[in-house]
């Protein structure tokens, strides 16, 4: 499975697909066609959801200078179910709000939730704890 790693436009300005958005062989032939197909902007995933995470958490990772790219995994996990696998929650429009919303203000608030979720899991916090302190700070906007 593939996914854009970065908004596409075409020459107008138009918005063709937003960062996040899976790539279908149909989508991408028509990028082709247009000229808008750019390897460079596609992650390619293992069929996991959480690999969508992967290309923000990577990049705070690289500026925080995490060593152990293990430490990121469980906060990766918990956003990835936050995300992907609450469409039947209540919480879930203000989720895929923030999505579509502004690209820098999805991308600061899951570096802010990555880390407040990383000193909670070194803070010793229940599964359930992790989940709600998650979505707490994911949807703390001011």
């Amino acid at each position: 499975m593939a996914y854009v790693t970065q908004d596409i436009y075409d020459n107008n300005g138009v918005l063709l697909l937003r960062k996040g958005q899976i790539i279908t062989d149909e989508i991408k032939n028509k990028l082709e066609r247009l000229g808008k197909y750019d390897p460079n902007k596609i992650y390619h995933a293992n069929d996991k959801q959480s690999d969508i995470l992967a290309p923000v958490t990577k990049e705070l990772s690289e500026r925080i200078n995490i060593r152990d790219h293990h430490i990121i995994e469980k906060p990766n996990q918990i956003l990835s179910a936050i995300i992907f696998e609450s469409r039947n929650k209540p919480w879930w429009i203000y989720v895929n709000a923030l999505s579509n919303y502004v690209d820098w203000l999805y991308t600061h608030s899951i570096d802010v939730a990555v880390i407040s979720l990383m000193m909670a899991i070194e803070l010793g916090y229940s599964d359930e704890e992790l989940f709600n302190i998650g979505l707490g700070i994911l949807l703390k906007i001011k």
